[in-house]
């Protein structure tokens, strides 16, 4: 049987430890409020006043002054939090946002990162994935190694020791399982953390009888039980107990396993009855409050009842408040009544605009092509018109239909977006690496007219909460924007930022006027020349940013420092939206 570890007891006193260290390191450039808000925050962890910890936490989250240094030290508070209130995932996902940000920070990234490392192996630990949970700690232990004083680097491999023995025990590894426990018992002895050393005792008994060394295992029970008594610490009994009844059930020592089996029932019971008082007093505490608050709200009913009897005027006072209320409720529904015929008139505005867009886009955009077309045949019925000309004319002229035929779909999608999603469509979900590989394919001969080379590197675990269809189009305007405003032999990037939580498009461009940033995926913005003069059509971006927001997405548009610009945009992950 697998021995009850603590090591989360383990680990929040090493936290603890460590982040009182890390803490001074970070914070020393910052206000004594951060430091004094930290040194709180794992008072309160410690004290198990999780609610209160997180407050404050949140509170300095949303501080301006918090710097990165101070959000990493602050993701790791809420990973535990959240281990313990919520769940292991949920831990893991701060855990993970923590070791995010010790990659932006070079002055103190590694030292941070191997606390971010043994955090995320403590997990895995819990969850019994022990391969993940080694990598993680032995990688804690090397970044300790380079970056950390002695100090430190003695606490991080204290700390995932156990975990890295644990895992030698796990695949058979005995003489590597045997050498860390030993190791790690050493240094707790060193430490003076000897009330560690039971849970040590007890893997090292399962090593042994996984050896069929039953003797050797007893002698490892045996000690640990004895220190775990010395200790006072009843679920390290509980655990030297059981293993000990495990050991003797391998012997057939049906005496000794019933002797250890009726002291583990006691022990089980007198916590079972500590428990019960426990709860009784915090019942009969409530009860009493309850019954205190009760007598205080009869007493002030009574006296409320006693003046309104004695005095009319309060009354009067009441039916004043009351006519008050009344007229302030009659007040509010007229202006909600006209914030809604606001609403209904803006629509109608819109709408009118679309309409007018629409017709304006289809008599620019479609009747030079027509036109062209019909005097193309025209000269082809004369007999005015040669073979190689017609090839060239009609090279033109495809082009041409291409891009009426791009602006036909572009409107028929706008005016989808325009009046909704359809009905009873059921929700999809769309890899951005695979439709924007798409559309770079789509598009690569646009691109090689200007000589672009086109970059693509969002990660392929992305998995967005909207429509492939859908996807496509927001790819296709912007990608096909980038390329417009490129100038010849330039670079188009694709791309994910894991800070900011969001994709781009991003070239190296004309760049957009700043009046433009503003409203740029607007109704009101008209389609600029590119750089080889090539024409739009001004509803691109406008779709674009219609189907992102419908899918609860934002986006956002800014120049590059050195030149061109970048189009950022988030949209829910199918994890998200389900959550």
């Amino acid at each position: 049987m697998q021995p009850q570890t603590s090591t989360p007891n383990l680990m929040r006193r090493f936290m603890i430890l460590c982040f009182g260290l890390l803490a001074v390191a970070q914070l020393r450039a910052q206000t004594s409020d951060f430091v004094a808000t930290n040194n709180r925050i794992q008072q309160l962890i410690y004290d198990n006043k999780y609610n209160e910890a997180q407050a404050a936490i949140y509170a300095l989250l949303k501080n301006p002054k918090c710097d990165k240094r101070q959000q990493m030290v602050l993701y790791v508070f809420l990973s535990d939090i959240k281990r313990i209130l919520v769940s292991q995932d949920e831990g893991m996902k701060y855990a993970r946002k923590a070791l995010a940000i010790t990659f932006t920070d070079e002055v103190t990234g590694g030292r941070a990162r191997a606390l971010a490392y043994h955090v995320i192996a403590n997990i895995f630990y819990e969850k019994k994935q022990y391969d993940s949970a080694y990598w993680y700690a032995t990688n804690s232990t090397k970044m300790a190694e380079k970056h950390s004083d002695p100090r430190r680097l003695f606490n991080t491999r204290l700390s995932n020791l156990p975990i890295i023995g644990y895992y030698y025990l796990h695949n058979n590894r005995f003489e590597d399982a045997e050498k860390t426990l030993l190791e790690a018992n050493r240094m707790f002895r060193l430490q003076g953390s000897e009330c560690e050393i039971p849970l040590q005792l007890l893997k090292l008994a399962d090593l042994e009888a996984k050896r069929d060394n039953l003797g050797k295992a007893e002698k490892y029970a045996l000690e640990a039980q004895s220190m775990a008594d010395s200790c006072s610490v009843s679920n390290y009994v509980l655990a030297a107990y059981s293993k000990l009844i495990d050991i003797y059930k391998l012997q057939n020592n049906a005496s000794k396993m019933l002797g250890y089996v009726n002291r583990r029932d006691s022990l089980n019971q007198v916590k079972n009855l500590d428990l019960q008082r426990q709860n009784a007093e915090v019942i009969e505490a409530r009860h009493n409050a309850l019954v205190s608050k009760q007598e205080s709200e009869l007493s002030k009913i009574e006296a409320k009842a006693q003046e309104s009897r004695s005095n009319l005027l309060s009354w009067i006072v009441v039916v004043s408040a009351l006519l008050l209320i009344l007229s302030v409720l009659t007040v509010h529904r007229l202006k909600q009544k006209n914030r809604v015929i606001s609403r209904q008139k803006n629509e109608v505005d819109r709408l009118n605009l679309l309409n007018r867009k629409i017709f304006s886009v289809v008599s620019h955009d479609f009747k030079g092509p027509l036109h062209n077309l019909q005097g193309i045949i025209a000269l082809v019925e004369d007999g005015h018109l040669d073979a190689e000309t017609f090839k060239d004319v009609a090279t033109a002229i495809g082009k041409q239909t291409s891009q009426a035929n791009l602006v036909l779909e572009n409107l028929l999608n706008w005016a989808k977006s325009e009046f909704g999603n359809r009905t009873g469509e059921e929700a999809e979900s769309a890899s951005p690496l695979l439709v924007s590989d798409e559309i770079i394919g789509q598009l690569k001969t646009v691109a090689a007219e200007k000589k672009l080379l086109i970059e693509n590197h969002i990660p392929d675990t992305l998995n967005l909460n909207i429509q492939p269809d859908k996807l496509r189009i927001v790819y296709r305007n912007l990608v096909n924007n980038a390329i417009k405003y490129s100038f010849d032999n330039g670079r188009v990037t694709l791309g994910y930022d894991p800070v900011k939580d969001c994709l781009f498009v991003r070239d190296e461009g004309v760049g957009i006027q700043s009046d433009t940033l503003e409203k740029l995926f607007a109704n009101s913005v008209a389609s600029g020349k590119g750089t080889n003069l090539e024409s739009g059509y001004g509803i691109g971006l406008q779709i674009t940013a219609e189907l992102i927001r419908q899918a609860g997405g934002k986006i956002a548009a800014r120049n590059n420092p050195e030149r061109g610009a970048a189009v950022y945009f988030h949209i829910p992950t199918a994890f998200e939206r389900s959550a």
